[in-house]
């Protein structure tokens, strides 16, 4: 059941677009927006070694294992998915980024999932581009 508050019982309630607009930090300086986006009726989750990272046998590592291998990942940008499923989004975003950028978007685009990688080089790269989604690399 689900209740609307202020809405007459027994009345549809009217579903509108919500047009939300974002920013997806830069994966390794959070509090730099690298680029921002604008979503209709959808969720946003992002995966990224940059919040949860620390140093193992001398080497930097995220707080995201590798279920193949029981590794932690290196840092290496971020995964943004695009979901009407906040679900959905989180779960795959984690997935595509232990895939990495090459897998991970191939991935994403033989199932019809919307995923923005952004690499440790700077690059910007969207599963599906022309689909309604705009992103802007801010500089």
């Amino acid at each position: 059941m689900l209740l609307a508050l202020g809405q007459p019982i027994g009345h549809p309630i009217r579903r509108r677009a919500l047009l939300v607009e974002l920013l997806i930090g830069h994966p390794e300086q959070r509090k730099n927006a690298f680029a921002d986006l604008t979503l209709t009726n959808e969720s946003i989750s992002t995966s990224s070694g940059s919040e949860k990272t620390f140093i193992t046998n001398g080497k930097r590592v995220t707080h995201i294992i590798d279920p193949r291998s029981g590794d932690a990942l290196p840092p290496r940008g971020s995964v943004s998915v695009i979901h009407r499923s906040a679900l959905t989004a989180d779960i795959l975003s984690t997935a595509l980024y232990v895939m990495g950028p090459e897998a991970g978007l191939a991935w994403a685009r033989q199932h019809g999932i919307t995923a923005v990688f952004i690499t440790p080089d700077r690059a910007l790269t969207s599963s599906a581009p022309g689909l309604g989604l705009t992103i802007r690399k801010k500089d």
